[in-house]
């Protein structure tokens, strides 16, 4: 009693939750769809982050090779 309740539940839990246990199988759908737009916004973020990030690598080490 006097716990964090459903604040400290994970989306996944939270997802699964809402199927199974309160049987509302659209909303937790919805949430999924949510889950999966937020997770491929993530990854192609980072995605081109790392690709920035090794563009601009190669691109020190040619000016590196071209003093040396």
């Amino acid at each position: 009693e006097g716990g964090p309740g459903l604040s400290t539940e994970i989306i996944a839990l939270r997802i699964s939750r809402t199927a199974t246990e309160f049987r509302e199988l659209g909303v937790a759908a919805a949430m999924s769809n949510y889950l999966l737009l937020l997770l491929l916004i993530l990854t192609l973020g980072m995605f081109a982050i790392t690709r920035l990030q090794e563009a601009r690598a190669a691109r020190q080490a040619r000016q590196i090779q071209e003093e040396g």
